[in-house]
């Protein structure tokens, strides 16, 4: 949670700067990250000592 002004009454979050860019107050509210994806995966036991990696390429992970 970020704010502009006064503390929100649960005083929890972090206060930005007035009338700055998107970009400021991103790296101020400490959210200036990317989000990347990766296709879904998970190991499948064949047998007792073999397993495979299934993918789901039409499904993503964040």
């Amino acid at each position: 949670m970020a704010y502009v002004g006064q503390t929100p009454w649960l005083g929890l979050g972090n206060q930005l700067s007035p009338n700055q860019p998107i970009e400021v107050w991103q790296k101020q509210a400490g959210m200036n990250w990317d989000i990347k994806e990766a296709p879904v995966q998970f190991m499948d036991s064949v047998d007792a000592t073999q397993s495979r990696l299934i993918t789901f390429p039409q499904s993503k992970v964040l």
